[in-house]
């Protein structure tokens, strides 16, 4: 949250808290280690509407930092 923060990302003076549930389909057992773990192995487009959706919402300050930047 610091670096956020300090790159202007957010203000550090609200907070609001999100209830979105998102089904989880986990197993320990088939987990892999963060060296294993490949990114751009996710289908976003095959996420259900709302997962889809709320990822969108965590990219947008994101995007507005750096076009206010260039």
């Amino acid at each position: 949250m610091a670096r956020c923060i300090a790159e202007g990302l957010v203000s550090g003076q609200r907070m609001a808290i999100d209830a979105s549930l998102i089904e989880a389909d986990a197993n320990k057992q088939l987990s892999a280690s963060k060296e294993e773990w490949d990114a751009g192995r996710i289908d976003v487009g095959a996420a259900p509407r709302a997962v889809r959706e709320y990822l969108g919402t965590l990219d947008e300050p994101l995007k507005r930092h750096w076009s206010e930047r260039q």
